[in-house]
């Protein structure tokens, strides 16, 4: 794309493994196995070693969740989710920031299997800013985050002495001023389609400005299973939501093109190319 980032398909590696556990049937969001074929998939893009599955000891911690899907489709009588945990605690420095104060965080927060939503059991939760500290010695990381990036972000431990999550729903400081005044190396954007069309403070992103530090896009969409006429859609008002800035809006429309790259989007691409350029 024109704006320089590296765009990560996602999508192909998840489909690959399809018939496995990395979606919960009762919640919107990747299991930790599909959290773990992601970040395999990031880690590649980067040239990082990829994680290999029969290194990690998986831990249940819940044989109980019944998530969003659950509560609004009304099919009752699904059998609850299972819960898992791959990656340890231990060496990990968590700092919270839920009401906009610092405070100590931990990686996996018990407490919040207790409840409804126990996919907070992930970094507790949706918040502004998190910082995980690990003992690797590799690059800082900013990772733009939903809550995806919650299961996501342990895995990418690995290879990050720092991880930075910031959700731009929450956040109102300057991304690039973060990135100046924290050293950051790496930026990954990960969102979730639907929410990167709807959120209007990603018009605070300007993707350019961030590409020498070195810019991945791991776009993924609820939409896949949509026609490509839906896709293209997102696409028209991902546009207009940024201000008809152009750059961040190539460099998203070849992400999508990379989840679903069906004749009908390629058409519709070709045909909207005075907003958006895809490439093959």
């Amino acid at each position: 794309s024109k704006s320089g980032a590296i765009n990560i398909d996602l999508a192909s590696s998840l489909k690959a493994h399809s018939q496995e556990y990395i979606y919960y049937r009762t919640d919107h969001h990747w299991t930790s196995l599909g959290a773990f074929y992601g970040a395999n998939d990031i880690l590649n893009a980067m040239g990082l070693e990829e994680l290999q599955l029969s290194d990690y000891s998986p831990r249940e911690v819940s044989s109980g969740f019944l998530g969003t899907n659950y509560s609004s489709s009304g099919a009752w009588w699904t059998d609850p989710d299972t819960i898992t945990a791959y990656i340890p605690e231990d060496g990990k420095d968590v700092i919270s920031n839920f009401t906009g104060r610092e405070e100590p965080g931990r990686l996996y927060a018990p407490e919040q299997l207790e409840v409804k939503n126990k996919y907070a059991y992930f970094l507790g939760g949706n918040q502004p800013l998190c910082v995980i500290r690990s003992q690797s010695d590799g690059p800082k990381l900013l990772l733009i985050r939903d809550s995806y990036s919650d299961c996501l972000a342990p895995f990418l431990t690995e290879h990050f002495r720092e991880v930075h999550l910031f959700d731009l729903r929450y956040n109102r400081l300057s991304p690039l001023a973060y990135i100046w005044d924290n050293d950051i190396d790496v930026v990954l954007l990960e969102e979730e389609l639907n929410t990167l069309v709807h959120c209007r403070c990603y018009g605070a992103l300007t993707l350019h400005h961030l590409c020498p530090i070195g810019l991945y896009l791991a776009l993924y969409s609820h939409a896949i299973c949509r026609s490509s006429l839906a896709v293209g859609k997102y696409l028209c008002r991902a546009y207009k939501g940024l201000g008809g800035d152009t750059s961040p809006v190539e460099a998203y429309a070849t992400s999508i093109c990379l989840l679903d790259n069906s004749h009908a989007l390629a058409t519709l691409c070709r045909t909207n190319s005075r907003y958006i350029t895809t490439r093959a």
